[in-house]
């Protein structure tokens, strides 16, 4: 009877333990679905954007270089025309200073695609040009960027990614926050950067999800920017308190 009883206790061990390794091999096949699922999406997300950051440059370059030359050359043969009537003289002219501001914004529109400061001389020189040239004028808000240490690069996909993540950042200052002040501070430190973006405008309730779909928000963009960077961000807002970004990213 004792050994009968051991039979049975022994195979029920047998049996438990085929069980829990099946119920493990299946949950290790689970997870190393997800993780293979998860890199498979994070590999097709990074491949969408690098291809969107090609071809803007593409059309940077093309704008630049061709339709730039083009209309040069249009400007220099309209100075090579010599009219005896005044009036001729005035519209040429006018023509030019048309050809004028189309060339500025042709360069405008190339910088804001692949701005040329942010390749040669880093990320730091960018965000200032930019808030110099399309933020300074603006009577009604005072910014301030901070970075430490001065000068740094880290490498140029990464770079490009913080330089859109922080125009984004922003533009949704500008366009909906209503702020009078905005501070921007990038600090690197022991191969960790903290980008912290805040205003003192009128925020708005994070647990309402349709801002991060709200393609004029721009919220979900900068999610996946900080995702494809292996970073880590925390959004604090509420009505009336403002806004802040808080972001860390491994370099």
């Amino acid at each position: 009877m004792y050994t009968r009883e051991t039979e049975l206790y022994f195979t029920i061990l047998m049996a438990l333990f085929v069980l829990l390794c099946i119920l493990v091999y299946f949950v290790v096949t689970i997870i190393r679905h997800q993780k293979r699922k998860v890199m498979l999406e994070k590999e097709k997300l990074v491949a969408e954007v690098m291809l969107l950051e090609n071809e803007r440059a593409r059309i940077a370059a093309d704008l630049h270089d061709e339709l730039g030359s083009l209309i040069s050359a249009i400007k220099l043969n309209l100075h090579c025309i010599t009219v005896p009537d005044e009036k001729d003289r005035e519209l040429i002219d006018k023509v030019n200073r048309y050809i004028d501001l189309t060339m500025d914004k042709i360069r405008e529109i190339a910088n804001d695609l692949m701005p040329k400061l942010l390749q040669r001389y880093g990320l730091q020189t960018a965000i200032r040009t930019y808030l110099d040239l399309s933020v300074a004028n603006r009577e009604n808000i005072h910014t301030e960027l901070i970075v430490e240490p001065e000068h740094f690069r880290i490498g140029a996909d990464k770079e490009i990614h913080l330089y859109r993540f922080i125009l984004e950042a922003i533009n949704n200052t500008l366009k909906h926050a209503g702020a009078s002040a905005l501070l921007i501070r990038l600090q690197l430190s022991q191969n960790l950067l903290t980008v912290t973006i805040s205003d003192n405008g009128k925020g708005f309730d994070t647990g309402r999800s349709y801002f991060f779909r709200d393609k004029g928000n721009g919220l979900g963009n900068i999610a996946r920017r900080i995702e494809l960077m292996n970073g880590k961000m925390e959004l604090q807002s509420a009505p009336g308190k403002g806004t802040g970004y808080f972001v860390k990213i491994p370099v």
